[in-house]
Formats: C-alpha cells, structure tokens, sequence
C-alpha cells in the first residue's frame, strides 16, 4: 500500500504478522523517529528476530510471524487458512518441537497463562482485521500512498524542483541523488517501487513530461534539454542558463523560462531558435515571468508573473502568438490546470483547487484547499503535480533547507561549526577573520536578511529589517562596512551598511536593471558587480563601479552570461564564471586595466571562484561537487594557471549566492553545508484527488 500497489488478501497477513510480532515481543515490529523513518522501516526493514526480544517464544512462532512479514506478497502466507493451521499445530505442540526437554518443561507453566491471553488478543486483532476487510468494500474514493526516494539518495526538491508525473499518470519523475556526488533523474512506475536513474541527467532541474508521456524536458549544463523517458541520449533544445521552469505542448512546441527574470520563451520540441512570448512590463514593476504551463488547448499556458519590492504574485495566462497577457488570480506559486477543471496553486500555505474554465479563461468563485501545507521554495515554485487522470502528487510541509555553517580542512575533514542549523544563503568571512556575515531567510514570510555572526563572543546579530530581500553580503577592505544586494525598491540594487548594525542604509547604486554586488576591490574605492542586459535579456555582463565618481563602467559584456567575480588581493585581476564555451560554466580571469587577455582557468567546468589571500592560488567548485584549486602566478600582463587539483568532495548547499570563503591562512573552508532531516515527509501521491472537493 506504501508502495502504491493495489491490496489484496496477502496485505492482511502482512498486517497479522506485525500484531503478531507484537503480541509476542511486547515491542512493535517497525519503528522509526519520523513517518519517513517508519515507512522506510516497513518498507525494506527487517524487525529484529522474535527470539533475540522474547527468548521464551516458540521457534515456530517465530517463522510463522517472519513468513508473514515478507515483503514480497508471493513469499507470504498466502491465506488466512494456512495461518490457522500453522498456529493450531504450534498450540498442540507448545514449545517442544526443536527446543530442549529441560527447557520446553520449564516452560510450560508459563505458557499456559501467555497463551490464553494471546489468544483473547488474536481475538480482538481478528475483530480488527475482519472491520478493515469492510471497509475495503466501501467505493474507493480516494487512494492515498507515499514515495520514498530511491536508496542511499534524497529527494532534492528544494535544489533541483518539483516531481512531475506523466500525463497518463503511470509514472513520475524527480530529481534525487546522494548528500555527496551528482543528483539525476530518477523515473518511477506508480505500480511498482523501483525507481530507474536516467544516465546524462546530471544535476538536472526543473523536469516536465512530454504529452504523450514518453520523453521528458529538463534543464542542465546551462540548456533545455529532452531525454527519452526509457533511457538514451539527452538532446539540448535551446540555452537556459538558469532554466525557472517550461511545459511542453501537444501542438510540439516547448514554452520554458531560461532566466532567473525576464520572459517566456518558445521553441520547437525538436529544438531550433528561441523566441520570446510573453513581455515583461517594467512599468507595472514586473520583473519576472516564470513556471508557464499548457492549457489542454496546447496554445494557451499559465505563467507565474512578481513585481519587484513587493510580494505581489499573480498568475497569468498567455499564448504562443504572444498577443495575450491576462491576469487570472493572485497566487503564491505556480499554478496548473487539470482536466478536472481546476486550477491548482498554492495560497498562503495550502494548496488549493479553484474552478477555471480554459476557453473562457475565466476563474470560479471558491478556491477550495485540498492539502493544508505544501513545501515549496524561494523560486516560487510549490512541490506538487497532477495528472490528466486525477493523479496527484505533492510534498507536504516547509521546504525549507536548513543548513550549517562548518569549518573543514584542506582534506575535507570537518574542524567546527559556526552558530546553529538555521536557512543560510550565503555568507562571508570578515578580512580579519572575526567575524561571518550571513543571508538568513525567515521560514515564516520567505525574506531574506543579513545577520551578523561575532565568532569570538559566540553571538548573532541582525543587520537589515526591510520587510523586502537582502542577500549576498560583502566586506569593505576595513569590515567597517556591508554592500550588499536588494529588490526593496527595484529588482536588484546595491545597499550599504555599517557593520556594527549603527546608522541606516544607503543606497550606492542602482540603475533599473537587475545587479547584484560580487566584491569589493582591496582598494576601497570600487565595486565589483554584475548586471542583467535588460529585461528578458540573455546576458549578464561585469561592472565596475567607481564610489569616488558615482559613476559605472562595463568591465566585460559579450552575448553570454560573466558573473560572480572577484577581486585579486593586489586588485589588478578579476577571477569569475562564464558560459561561454557551449553553454557550460567555466572559471576565467581578466585584468581590471582592460587591457586585451583572459585567461580559463578551469578545465571541466567551474564556478563560485575565490582567491587566496596570497593571490598565488584561486579555488573553485567543480561541476561534480568538488573544491578546486588552482595555483597561479601573474607576471607582468601575462597569467599563468597551474593544473587544477582536487582538494576534497564538498556538500554544498545549491542555492544562489556565495556557499563557502577561505580563511586568510589558506587552511580552512567555512562552508554552507545542508542539513539531512528527518522530519522531512515522503512524497504523497493521491488517486482520485478531486474525492477531497466532494467532503
């Protein structure tokens, strides 16, 4: 039933074993800490033998129970019948057959009473089981079941998004993977239990099905691509290089939202040239166009759209044409049509069915909630799916990825930790070593802030209270100061505040577009950040930003994406990441001068560079999850880049922003590690989801 698979007879000896087992230890046969725990437990633990809990029990007891607690249905008992009979033999018996004589009499007075209450208690369980068999016969209106991740993985919602069933509701995929090493898909029968890994899918994010439920689309390696849902190769579409969601149409054409802001585009699901569809609207303070799905139309689709400094959410509907741009309802998260006639979003917490009609586009009065709290992320996409036979799947509870703040060596062996579990995006360690500025996010509104840890006295202290986002902090040279990135009035701009929390915020640059702030040179006198082309633009491009003249300068800008840089210690180069070559991220430097060289600094992918405080040594991580190094050595206007080495495998929390800093000795990692939790709930599936509007 966990599984998913229809019940029979055989599910009933399972569940008579385990009162059984109970029964005879005192002790249940299946425990665990969480619900994810426990299912875990049912579903492929074994309870510890009766004999080692209840040495008095009979051996035959004991095989009796174990044969009833089979996991395959096959091995079982396979009637109530054969139970009896069993049990009758062993009561004629008692406990003599294969036990000692001196042993079996010393037992036998003790039995009498044990085995009198047994069997007033096998009694009740008969009862018990005789009312489920009842109820089995009342109309099945609603099946619920639970998911597990595939053995020795996660499921990696938070990082990598939502599962996807099929259409047709056979089957489902998701992203999961290991604490340490690649996450891939994963496609899983809803019939069976056995989950297949799809080869070439590394890291993949984002998975949505074809509508005849043989391929599946997803994003990696900065493209869209599609893959076939048996296996094969993975086909790149289009470039996504930092892909928000896409839904593929019957008319064979893939909407899909390749940027973290800006607009939908489309493109043949066999791939081709990329077009836009939708336009974000600047005026209305629109940043961002993501999570289009289709209507059963195939030409009209539902698209998330948020106002910068605020959190206003709504969702529109649009179409392949681009002439349509209709505002439907406010949600907090993505939403999608069923063929039951809903639209399926998140508000407030819940997720909740509305009544929509697709060729009228028009919306019903009641959104009714259907579950009462779904996990979801600070991208704004909820954790559930649904398909065109009323299956439906979703992750309930927080979403939220917490993580530690831990120190390791050069070796990977962890030295420490900073603070407690809280929601880290980013951090960065003071110049002096003392202290680490930290994003948090509020678990409770999504917002992000900027905290102040002091590693000497062991205190945490917050810097901003805008009810908007602020993220990505950065030390000046003397860390009397914190720059750092925000949306309170505009998509991105870049703020200022003392770091001893005194005094206000000030605004140091903003021009409309989207920035983020990277570093700030050793100097003191410029800002290092990256700018978005435009609205719905491609590209990003470096900047330099002069706080003596207010004044700012392209530093590199070319048709891909330049971000994330860093100042050398000397401030004469700058390290950062770009997609440059085919699409796939890599580990470049430039110098500040503008004078003409760059240099690669990474072979096989890189991103999130730092330097080492001596300058001879830049790091990164792999696309395989692993710190880099890399030794250098500038010489004149010339670069000269060692051979990069591995230093250890790194557990890195997959969110925006800075993960990890070097401490000034060039020994330590401090590093934003995610947390495993337990608490976290398997993945619910439902059949016949539309039962719970009718209670």
């Amino acid at each position: 039933q966990l599984e998913g698979m229809e019940a029979d007879p055989r599910t009933d000896i399972f569940a008579l074993g385990a009162v059984l087992y109970e029964m005879a230890t005192g002790k249940r046969a299946f425990e665990g800490k969480t619900r994810t725990s426990l299912i875990a437990a049912i579903v492929s633990g074994r309870p510890t033998p009766v004999s080692q809990v209840q040495p008095l029990a009979p051996p035959a007891l004991e095989h009796v129970i174990e044969r009833c607690l089979e996991k395959d249905p096959g091995d079982r008992w396979q009637s109530a019948h054969d139970v009896a009979e069993e049990l009758k033999w062993i009561r004629s018996k008692g406990s003599q057959a294969g036990i000692a004589a001196p042993v079996a009499a010393r037992r036998r007075t003790r039995e009498r009473l044990s085995w009198m209450l047994h069997l007033v208690t096998a009694a009740a369980a008969v009862g018990l089981t005789w009312g489920i068999i009842e109820l089995r016969r009342e109309p099945a209106r609603m099946f619920v079941s639970s998911v597990l991740p595939p053995a020795k993985t996660d499921f990696a919602f938070v990082t990598n998004g939502a599962p996807a069933l099929s259409p047709d509701g056979k089957r489902i995929t998701f992203v999961a993977g290991p604490s340490i090493g690649p996450r891939m898909l994963y496609v899983r029968p809803l019939s069976g239990n056995a989950a297949q890994p799809l080869a070439g899918t590394e890291e993949a994010t984002f998975p949505f099905w074809s509508p005849d439920s043989r391929s599946i689309a997803f994003f990696a390696d900065g493209k869209l691509k599609k893959i076939d849902a048996a296996g094969g190769p993975a086909q790149a579409l289009a470039d996504a290089p930092a892909g928000r969601g896409g839904s593929w149409s019957s008319r064979g054409v893939i909407v899909f939202a390749p940027y973290l802001s800006g607009t939908i585009f489309k493109v043949s699901d066999a791939g081709g040239p990329a077009t836009p569809v939708t336009k974000v609207d600047p005026k209305h303070g629109e940043t961002t166009h993501r999570w289009p799905s289709f209507l059963p139309d195939g030409r009209h689709f539902l698209f998330m759209t948020s106002k910068s400094g605020t959190t206003d959410r709504s969702t529109f509907v649009g179409s392949i044409d681009g002439d349509l741009h209709k505002q439907l309802v406010n949600a907090n998260s993505n939403a999608v049509y069923t063929t039951q006639g809903y639209l399926l979003y998140m508000l407030d917490r819940a997720l909740v069915a509305q009544p929509f009609d697709p060729k009228s586009l028009t919306v019903g009065r009641d959104a009714v909630p259907i579950a009462e709290v779904l996990a979801y992320s600070g991208r704004w996409d909820a954790f559930f799916s649904v398909s065109n036979n009323g299956v439906l799947a979703y992750e309930p509870g927080s979403g939220i990825e917490l993580s530690q703040l831990s120190w390791f060596d050069e070796h990977g062996k962890a030295v420490g930790s900073i603070g407690k579990q809280d929601v880290y995006q980013s951090l960065a360690l003071s110049h002096d070593g003392r202290r680490v500025a930290v994003t948090i996010v509020d678990p409770a509104t999504r917002h992000w802030d900027l905290w102040i840890n002091d590693l000497s006295r062991g205190t945490s202290t917050r810097l901003t209270f805008d009810p908007m986002n602020e993220w990505w902090p950065i030390w000046s040279p003397d860390d009397s100061m914190i720059l750092y990135s925000s949306n309170a009035r505009s998509a991105g701009e870049m703020m200022m505040k003392r770091s001893s929390g005194t005094g206000t915020e000030e605004r140091v640059y903003s021009s409309g577009a989207f920035t983020v702030a990277s570093d700030w040179s050793p100097d003191g006198k410029t800002i290092l950040f990256h700018e978005q082309g435009g609205p719905g633009s491609n590209t990003w491009d470096l900047w330099l930003y002069s706080l003596q003249e207010h004044k700012a300068r392209v530093l590199l800008q070319t048709p891909y994406i330049e971000c994330c840089g860093k100042f050398s210690p000397d401030g004469r180069w700058v390290a950062y990441q770009s997609n440059e070559a085919s699409g796939k991220f890599q580990i470049y430097v430039l110098p500040v001068s503008g004078n003409a060289g760059k240099w690669m600094i990474s072979t096989d992918g890189g991103t999130r560079a730092q330097w080492g405080r001596d300058g001879k040594r830049i790091y990164y991580t792999s696309a395989d999850s692993k710190v880099m190094a890399v030794d250098v050595s500038p010489r004149g206007d010339e670069f000269l880049a060692g051979v990069p080495r591995v230093l250890f495998p790194l557990n890195l929390k997959s969110v925006f922003g800075q993960q990890y800093d070097v401490a000034a000795d060039g020994k330590r990692f401090l590093v934003n590690s995610p947390i495993q939790q337990g608490e976290i709930a398997p993945l619910t599936v439902v059949q016949n989801w539309t039962a719970a509007l009718k209670k």
